[in-house]
């Protein structure tokens, strides 16, 4: 019986070991399906080739997501091929073939949140080139499922504070202090609705300084007064600003174009590297060297200088 429990614990340890492998690939995965990706959807390339040729064109170049065109997988000789940026398949004909590009490396990687708050996360090339890109909130004590490469990091940011900015015009410093526990809100002061309206008549942009006083590296972003009922989750593009980062106990000076907004503080609670292999993580409150601190504030910079040929994002979920 011993030797019965140890053979079938090695035997599901393997099992899931294999499992872990076969979401890796060095190299370039195709999945098929039975229709077509539409002509409105933009098309990379095209032209006659053989489906060999089509998959080696499309895994070299990072806008081709998928490959369409009409005939079965099993076909040879040259054909005519549509190399697609985008991987919407209509299945209405299945007299076509296509396939949807998994690039080489990419990996589907699970961050477990254990705190009694959300975090969102952000993909961060250190080097400084790529603005970063944020792929959702991993919700309290629950995980969240992203594909990334190894070596890529993503940097978890969490609500500590908010403040809202009056439309008198001229400066005004602000204070980073934590005010914030886990989903409770402190709801920015709202003014009477003349002095509101006041507000909205001066278009001029305000002028502020921010005053970080935690221990971590805050981001800091402006926005219409109302998008404040948003911020715990992934604020919708275009809702907000972000001017930059305000390291521990240092200060950012800003503009902000609403004469009627809330500024909010996100503090980079830490930094989760993808290794090679490795599927599961979870999230931590790390301790930010200061020469870590100031590379990855260099990074989430705006405005950040872009190098020759920068890292590609990881693909959204």
């Amino acid at each position: 019986m011993v030797h019965l429990r140890v053979s079938l614990q090695s035997f599901i340890l393997v099992a899931v070991f294999k499992w872990v492998l076969s979401e890796y690939s060095e190299e370039t995965k195709w999945n098929v399906k039975q229709g077509f990706i539409p002509g409105t959807k933009a098309d990379v390339d095209t032209g006659f080739m053989t489906l060999q040729q089509a998959k080696d064109m499309c895994a070299a170049r990072g806008d081709c997501l998928a490959i369409t065109y009409r005939g079965a997988i099993d076909d040879v000789g040259p054909m005519h091929v549509y190399l697609k940026g985008d991987t919407t398949v209509a299945e209405s004909d299945k007299s076509w073939t296509s396939l949807i590009k998994r690039p080489a490396g990419l990996m589907d990687v699970n961050m477990y949140n254990p705190f009694s708050f959300p975090l969102e996360l952000c993909w961060v090339e250190l080097s400084g080139g790529v603005a970063p890109i944020c792929y959702g909130a991993a919700a309290p004590k629950s995980t969240k499922n992203l594909s990334s490469f190894a070596g890529h990091h993503f940097v978890s940011k969490r609500l500590v504070w908010s403040a809202s900015i009056g439309g008198s015009g001229g400066e005004e410093a602000l204070r980073v202090r934590e005010e914030l526990r886990g989903y409770e809100w402190d709801h920015p002061y709202s003014r009477p609705v003349a002095a509101r309206r006041a507000a909205h008549a001066d278009a001029a942009p305000r002028k502020l300084t921010v005053r970080n006083e935690l221990a971590h590296p805050v981001e800091v972003c402006s926005g219409a007064q109302h998008h404040s009922r948003l911020v715990h989750a992934t604020v919708p593009a275009g809702l907000e600003s972000c001017h930059g980062i305000a390291s521990a106990n240092a200060s950012l000076a800003l503009s902000v174009a609403h004469s009627d907004a809330t500024v909010v503080a996100r503090q980079l609670v830490g930094v989760t590297q993808i290794v090679k292999g490795v599927m599961n993580y979870t999230l931590q409150l790390q301790p930010l060297l200061p020469d870590f601190s100031r590379t990855l504030v260099n990074a989430m910079r705006v405005g950040a200088p872009k190098p020759s040929a920068p890292a590609a994002p990881p693909p959204r979920p």
